[in-house]
């Protein structure tokens, strides 16, 4: 299939997301030259449609796909919350065995999150009609194939340990420039004055703060709102 092919069959299609998912997804696979999960893994173990996964906060649910090791995707109906699917998806973040990615998709757009260990957290953005973009296609491609290669290029730690040592920068420009600290409480504390209003923090305090961020950033998929939840009733469904 061509990716005039696939923007020509699925630019006006009025199914429903049931009806759409499972068809829309071995378009996909045909698209990028990827088997279908019948087709690579027939006792569906490794790569399957309807994976069954425990929520992290409790009770059954499934992903509309899976590939170990490689991505959860959720469906939605068209122009439906592709948010609320990706907060599903974190919810078995831990039963679909932490893939590195989670994808979301209305069949109109793909949105795809990374989730590597020890990295921030980045989002790409796919439309059907951006497909016929070469950068737009490699990512997709990458979806199926080479994952790692969607790897963001710094950790989460060396990006907090960055903006730490910005803000000791910054404290010290500001000593330098003659602004009196608020407090003499010990000779290490910093004042900074944003809008008018000034504050103290030392730079050990700087740290800390930014590396309970950052372990906090590594939990986030076991943050989710509850209130998504509904006793009974398969999230995220049209």
């Amino acid at each position: 299939m061509t990716v005039a092919d696939f923007i020509a069959k699925w630019r006006q299609h009025e199914l429903k997301e049931r009806s759409a998912a499972q068809e829309h997804f071995i378009d996909l696979c045909r698209l990028v030259g990827h088997p279908t999960p019948a087709q690579a893994d027939p006792e569906g173990r490794w790569f399957t449609f309807e994976r069954g996964a425990a929520k992290a906060t409790g009770g059954e649910g499934w992903a509309d796909v899976w590939k170990k090791g490689f991505f959860g995707w959720e469906y939605k109906g068209l122009n439906r919350d592709l948010g609320a699917a990706y907060r599903q998806l974190l919810l078995y973040f831990g039963a679909l065995e932490n893939p590195p990615l989670l994808v979301t998709c209305d069949t109109d757009r793909i949105v795809v999150h990374t989730h590597f260990p020890n990295t921030p957290a980045t989002t790409h953005e796919l439309t059907l009609e951006g497909l016929v973009d070469p950068d737009q296609f490699a990512v997709i491609r990458a979806v199926f194939h080479s994952p790692e290669t969607l790897r963001p290029g710094k950790t989460v730690q060396a990006i907090t340990e960055e903006a730490a040592e910005r803000i000791t920068e910054i404290a010290q420009g500001l000593r330098g420039r003659g602004i009196p600290p608020v407090h003499t409480w010990k000779s290490r504390l910093t004042t900074i004055d944003r809008s008018g209003e000034r504050f103290s923090i030392s730079p050990s305090s700087a740290r800390r703060q930014f590396r309970e961020r950052h372990d906090r950033l590594l939990r986030l998929p076991h943050c989710v709102d509850r209130d998504e939840e509904r006793p009974g009733v398969r999230q995220g469904r049209s």
